[in-house]
């Protein structure tokens, strides 16, 4: 290798180790320097928010924001512990870096305007990878268009809404798809954004018809679960509004964006893009908040000249796990308000249930004395039961400052809820029960990484269950299971697995939940079930 060119220093190397980078950062930088020709004295500060910028994508972002506070609050929620942070030589170079002026000098064959052809885009205070800065660009203009679209005028639909539908704001989410291009549906769990779209498409099957203009119809939702469950509302709401449902529209059975798109092996892109748009006069996709940015420009550069889309979620809900929270964004874009229709009514949790005062509760914080009070809103929430809501308990529980010591000895009282909690989990044996046990308890984190993240929680919870870094003092014994994991290679008998990429060949998708247990009929070899099977 030359010693001509470009190597990160020893400081920026060494936050691979404690979680504050990824290899993929790293090696990013140190290759776009080097094939960029950017010179061997370079200085470690634009590195730094290089590698940064790089690894804000792993964290949900499309970008870097070139703020101090903001930089070191999502270093603070990487690193693998509250003890590690910045070498005192970063935190110089981010001084360095982030002072009032232009990004360091000698990057600049890497770094610049938008309108420059070079890998990462500075435009004002924020830093991109130019690909994301593209497609948030991309999906920018493109929605634009779409909202200043109209479709049909609908007053002569008027009645017809009024008769489907009795919610007002499910009406207006129906006027909304009857005469615009794009029409935005969000709301919480119970809130009938499938019902309401289950009585649009009769709506337009009604336009169709009235307009003699056949419509062609296909539904979509980010993986196959969702999809199907899509395609089952859709088709229980047709059975229950029958002859509503007029034949001058085509409804494509549900599927996945991958399979609407046409995934491509060879290639990141879709066999349908703007030179070979969607054959839909109306593209409905459910669980938008699971989009991510990426997936949303080639849906949008997928779609027909006259084309209509519908998107539905629940903007409070979890972002995708790629970068960008593109339906919550929208949901809050000023450009897009006379395309939102917002549902609030929740037929799932009244507003007097454990569940539906957090929920308010934590949507509607906006500082620290209102998280305290959904905290005790949790807390108060107390044994409830009723022909409409079975029995439920509502337990909390207190996050130590540490979820393991330095030691590795893990907190007492977290140990404790997950042996009580996964005791019936490794008990069981067969398929059926495995499933229903798994079921009973979770282990809900916020965030992907750092110290309470769910790649480390997932970590100490196989140690719990394997009875590894347990407390010496006998206060767990009781607790204790039977049968704990024996955790011998990277698969073995109860450990929980979850599918992260749709494959359409073997009918598994993303976030489809299995589990490795014996099989009896292969003489006991271990293999992965998955619900579908129990």
């Amino acid at each position: 290798m030359s010693t001509d060119t470009y190597k990160l220093p020893d400081e920026i190397i060494k936050l691979r180790d404690i979680g504050i980078l990824r290899d993929l950062d790293t090696h990013l930088v140190e290759t776009v320097a080097r094939t960029h020709g950017v010179p061997k004295t370079a200085g470690p500060d634009g590195a730094l928010l290089l590698a940064l910028a790089s690894h804000a994508l792993d964290n949900g972002h499309v970008c870097l924001s070139l703020n101090k506070d903001d930089i070191f609050s999502e270093i603070a929620a990487d690193a693998e512990r509250p003890d590690h942070r910045l070498p005192d030589a970063c935190v110089d170079w981010l001084d360095k870096a982030l002072s009032p002026g232009v990004f360091p000098g000698e990057w600049s064959p890497v770094v610049g305007a938008p309108a420059d052809n070079k890998p990462f885009v500075l435009d004002g205070n924020r830093l991109h990878v130019r690909r994301m800065y593209d497609y948030e660009h991309s999906v920018a203009e493109k929605l634009l268009a779409l909202a200043r679209g109209t479709g049909d005028e609908t007053h002569s639909m008027d009645n017809a809404i009024g008769e489907l539908l009795q919610d007002a704001d499910q009406r207006k989410a129906a006027t909304m798809a009857l005469s615009r291009r794009l029409t935005i549906i969000t709301g919480g769990p119970g809130t009938g954004k499938t019902y309401t779209v289950a009585r649009i498409l009769a709506l337009l099957s009604q336009e169709a018809e009235a307009s003699s203009r056949p419509l062609r119809v296909r539904l979509a939702a980010p993986t196959g679960k969702a999809a199907a469950r899509m395609g089952e509302s859709i088709r229980q709401a047709q059975n229950e509004i029958g002859d509503q449902f007029r034949p001058s529209v085509t409804v494509e059975p549900a599927c996945t964006l991958e399979r609407l798109l046409v995934f491509r092996s060879d290639s990141p892109y879709f066999r349908h893009n703007a030179d070979n748009p969607l054959d839909a006069d109306v593209v409905i996709v459910d669980e938008a908040s699971m989009i991510d940015i990426a997936k949303m420009a080639k849906l949008l550069d997928a779609l027909g000249p006259a084309a209509r889309l519908v998107l539905l979620g629940d903007m409070h809900q979890l972002a995708s796990v790629q970068p960008g929270s593109v339906l919550a964004e929208l949901c809050e874009s000023k450009g897009l308000e006379e395309c939102v229709a917002r549902l609030t009514t929740s037929r799932r949790f009244p507003p007097e249930s454990p569940v539906g005062h957090l929920s308010q509760a934590v949507n509607e914080a906006q500082d620290a004395r209102a998280a305290e009070a959904a905290w005790e809103t949790l807390q108060r929430a107390e044994h409830t039961e009723s022909a409409e809501a079975p029995s439920t308990r509502v337990q909390t529980f207190e996050v130590p400052a540490e979820l393991a010591t330095r030691r590795g000895v893990v907190n007492t009282a977290f140990a404790r809820s997950i042996l009580a909690g996964y005791r019936g989990f490794l008990s069981a044996q067969s398929p059926a029960e495995v499933f229903d046990a798994l079921g009973e308890f979770r282990v809900l984190c916020a965030l992907r990484r750092g110290p309470f993240g769910a790649l480390r929680v997932n970590t100490l919870i196989e140690e719990i269950l394997s009875l590894q870094k347990l407390a010496s003092d006998g206060t767990l014994k009781e607790l204790q299971p039977s049968r704990p994991l024996k955790r011998t290679g990277e698969f073995y008998d109860h450990r929980v697995i979850m599918i992260t990429r749709n494959d359409h060949a073997i009918g598994l998708f993303n976030g489809d939940v299995g589990v490795v247990l014996p099989d009896s009929d292969r003489k006991g070899e271990l293999a992965v079930f998955f619900a579908d099977d129990a």
